[in-house]
């Protein structure tokens, strides 16, 4: 995509935390389904700890061309079933679930505007300061 060359590494790590609000709004919406299910316990998803476990196998060589293809392996991991932790016999707080459903809101929209924004400054610099 046009935008993400023009953003480079921003704009795919932006992509990326929208994807793992949404994954983290469903792991939340399911367990709010399922308060009532006898035997289910609690479920989290935790995109930082796995970013910053990826981050740190970095260990500080970052290449940008090769970027790409790690960010992608990271989005799998993400996206897969191993993302999700299992907390056997906690039960959900519905409570604190629907705080979480807020939080995971508020980011979502909030980064979906800083996004929107850096996109308009992309756009105001190609076309060399005038606005359309």
């Amino acid at each position: 995509m046009l935008v993400d060359e023009l953003g480079g590494v921003t704009s795919q790590l932006i992509r990326l935390k929208l994807d793992a609000i949404l994954r983290h709004q469903e792991v939340v919406a399911n367990n709010i389904a399922n308060v009532e299910t006898v035997g289910y316990s609690l479920k989290t998803y935790d995109f930082e700890t796995q970013l910053s476990e990826y981050y740190d196998q970095l260990s500080g060589s970052f290449n940008e061309e090769g970027f790409s293809q790690d960010l992608q392996q990271l989005k799998n991991k993400l996206q897969s079933a191993d993302s999700i932790s299992e907390h056997h016999g906690k039960e959900v707080d519905v409570d604190n679930q629907m705080v979480r459903l807020m939080e995971n809101v508020l980011h979502y929209r909030t980064l979906l505007e800083a996004s929107s924004k850096r996109g308009d400054i992309i756009r105001l610099a190609i076309n060399g300061g005038r606005s359309q």
